[in-house]
């Protein structure tokens, strides 16, 4: 599917191109006869696929000419409300619930209905409750499939852009006094147009961030599959690979970094595997590829294992959760560069440097504070002390019948963390069995250990089924004793062949 996508897409930039040539007066670059063979094999693409882009030659759109945008009432509310900047807050507020992250775009946000496999309304957000119809300048997108595979109701939201260089470009050919301030601004006003030909010469550009419904697919809760499906209605969507240890390849960033990239976020550290990201490279890469986009790490399995230099790797933003380092719960801290601008979490005081309003919690900052202080004075003999436990729990664990350690070679990855596949055992099951025995372990990520489908990271790193299954994370603290190691593997010495033998065929 997605190579014939990408031929869909190279056969409307040639064609249109051999077009605009053709009516422009100049040479022609095709002649008529390969133009036709090209036509037709767009043609029968799209009737295949059934993916028809907005650019498609085939497509014979009218332009749209209105006094007045008309209004709409949206289904369920799109609000920007109890927006936050706190990661305890968000995680407090997802619960057991597994979350995705993904880039800001500042660009106008859209909902777009398909409906029989054909674009049929598209609304602007508005004021969150009411939006203007722009069904017609939605048609004029570069980007927007007219008509996708599926038949069913199909709702998404997305937000429209226009790229820095486009905006720059728009700009200068137009009088001072109407030129505009911001590429948001500019999109806003081309989104909003009453004249679906000025939205068409603006080259708006629209990516989906949050499939809403899609008629009787069950997307097994996962982000990953939502967004799967829409890359093969026709959507772009870009999925950055990860290596066999589960460390994001570099190669692969570089391609997708753009100039109006405004947003890269990654983790430090793999809660899961224990990966470790190359963060420095990373703020290197993009501070060369994209220097007006920020960088955010999520540090919290890192904060208190690693010594980390915001400013020297180029991170921008960074957050730390206090209970990693045996803080209070429900606190934690967001590093903000300088080169960052972030709005008020909320309106009306000034504690903070401005960034909040509201009483602070002071114990539990002081708790934070404490923490991280007592964490960083004995940072050499804890990490030597946790690294110590992982070298004795992976030494054992090889010595064991089908066991499969996931993540990076021992001394490259994360020091308290190892996730390893028991073959021929649910996770579950040994998870309790350990239990029982006063070992307390996670199946996988332990804020999404209860879901049926299998460990996205675990998938990304190509590991089987059966694995994925059997995989079980240990997760060691400064705390943690080399005798408690040795009592782990005895334990699991003594279960594994007794859980096997009732093993479900």
């Amino acid at each position: 599917m997605e190579e014939k996508r990408a031929r869909i897409l190279e056969l409307v930039e040639q064609l249109n191109h051999a077009a605009a040539v053709y009516y422009q007066g100049r040479d022609e670059v095709m002649s008529n006869y390969e133009y036709d063979k090209q036509y037709d094999e767009l043609q029968a693409l799209e009737k295949e696929t059934g993916i028809v882009l907005a650019g498609s030659p085939t497509q014979r759109v009218g332009y749209e000419v209105l006094s007045e945008l008309p209004k709409e009432q949206h289904p369920s509310p799109m609000l920007s409300l109890d927006k936050t900047k706190d990661t305890e807050q968000l995680a407090a507020w997802l619960g057991e619930h597994p979350g995705l992250l993904s880039w800001k775009m500042d660009g106008l946000t859209i909902v777009l209905t398909y409906q029989e496999g054909t674009l049929q309304k598209a609304v602007t957000r508005g004021n969150g409750q009411v939006g203007e119809v722009i069904t017609g300048n939605a048609r004029m997108f570069d980007n927007v499939p007219l008509q996708i595979p599926f038949q069913g109701e199909l709702v998404l939201r997305g937000e429209a852009v226009i790229t820095y260089s486009r905006f720059r470009e728009i700009n200068e050919s137009l009088p001072v006094e109407e030129q505009y301030k911001n590429p948001r601004n500019l999109c806003s006003g081309s989104v909003r147009q009453l004249d679906s030909r000025v939205t068409k010469s603006r080259h708006v550009n629209f990516f989906a961030f949050s499939l809403v419904t899609a008629e009787g697919v069950d997307f097994e809760d996962s982000q990953e599959n939502k967004f799967k499906f829409l890359q093969e209605q026709g959507f772009e969507v870009t999925i950055l690979p990860v290596d066999g240890h589960g460390v994001v390849k570099l190669d692969a960033l570089e391609k997708a970094l753009r100039p109006d990239t405004i947003l890269v976020s990654t983790m430090m550290v793999n809660n899961e595997t224990g990966a470790v990201m190359p963060v420095e490279k990373i703020g290197a890469m993009i501070q060369e590829k994209c220097p007006k986009a920020l960088y955010h790490v999520d540090a919290i399995q890192a904060f208190g294992k690693y010594r980390i230099y915001p400013k020297k790797w180029n991170i921008h933003l960074l957050s730390v959760s206090s209970h990693k380092i045996h803080g209070p719960k429900g606190v934690g801290f967001l590093y903000i560069n300088s080169k960052a601008k972030v709005q008020p979490l909320i309106l009306g005081g000034g504690q903070q440097n401005g960034m909040r309003s509201g009483t602070d919690n002071v114990p539990g900052i002081a708790g934070l504070a404490k923490s991280a202080e007592i964490v960083y004075r004995h940072f050499d003999e804890q990490t030597a002390q946790m690294r110590a436990c992982k070298h004795r729990l992976i030494e054992g664990l090889r010595e064991l019948d089908d066991v499969v350690i996931h993540g990076m070679p021992e001394e490259e990855g994360a020091p308290q963390i190892v996730n390893a596949s028991f073959l021929n055992v649910r996770s579950e099951v040994l998870l309790h069995t350990l239990e029982d025995r006063q070992i307390y372990v996670s199946a996988g990520s332990a804020c999404s250990s209860h879901k049926r489908a299998g460990s996205p990271t675990l998938t990304a790193i190509g590991a089987s089924k059966a694995e994925m299954e059997s995989a079980v994370r240990f997760s060691f603290s400064e705390f943690t004793t080399l005798e408690q190691i040795d009592y782990t593997l005895d334990t699991l010495r003594e279960v594994l062949p007794m859980l096997r033998r009732f093993t479900r065929k």
